[in-house]
């Protein structure tokens, strides 16, 4: 079981790279290091936890709130997918939107993370593609992010699997841990998931484009042998 301390310690690094994205003044290169930084302690946090650890964390739902409807939703799966979060969208009205994160306090710490970083990875793709496209449709923006988007989200799905093959049936088990406690909440809750079919129709080449764009953006491991790895955000 992981000591509070080192519990803490966890939580507050958490912190630390959720700030440094390309929104708060950071290059590229700054954030993509800090994306690094939070898969390797994503991955060495899991690895250590236990399935009592689990039943003992608190769990958190965090509501993000949005002007429109967001093309993140087109990356909702993957990210809950990774971080082990179930994320729905509310609808308020016709033009009012926000999305709910349910997890683990520091599973929805990194989901709300990895939004903020691919939303700006998908913002400033667009700006590129705007200028590379001068007079570019509506229909065709929308294409491209939503590839984006779309392609982000099977990429962050096939990064978990793959890391859920190499850490063994432990980490399985606490995933499906995490799992098991959050449908036993949402049960409890009286929250049921209804799914709308989109029946809005792309640009196949910008769609195509916005999808290849995905593929540039930096999101592996970055899992390091260095065991101070960690301490050297501090």
């Amino acid at each position: 079981m992981i000591d509070k301390g080192v519990r803490k310690e966890i939580f507050g690094l958490i912190n630390k790279l959720k700030q440094r994205t390309v929104n708060n003044g950071c290059t590229e290169n700054e954030a993509e290091i800090a994306m690094n930084q939070l898969n390797s302690l994503l991955k060495k946090y899991n690895l250590t936890m236990t399935e009592a650890d689990v039943f003992e964390s608190k769990i958190t739902q965090l509501d993000i709130e949005v002007d429109k409807e967001s093309v993140m939703q087109f990356a909702c799966y993957g990210l809950s997918y990774y971080t082990n979060t179930q994320i729905w969208k509310n609808s308020f009205g016709r033009k009012t939107y926000s999305y709910s994160i349910l997890g683990l306090k520091h599973d929805v710490e990194i989901a709300e993370y990895l939004w903020d970083l691919l939303g700006s990875a998908i913002r400033f793709s667009l700006v590129k593609f705007e200028i590379s496209n001068l007079g570019a449709s509506v229909k065709e923006k929308r294409s491209f992010t939503v590839g984006m988007a779309s392609r982000l989200s099977s990429r962050l799905k096939e990064m978990k699997d793959q890391e859920q093959k190499e850490s063994g049936q432990q980490w399985g088990l606490v995933v499906q841990s995490k799992e098991a406690r959050l449908m036993n909440l949402l049960r409890e809750m009286g929250i049921k998931f209804s799914y709308v079919k989109n029946n809005s129709k792309y640009d196949a080449d910008a769609l195509k484009k916005g999808r290849k764009e995905a593929d540039n953006v930096e999101i592996h491991k970055g899992v390091t042998n260095n065991p101070n790895s960690i301490k050297q955000l501090n």
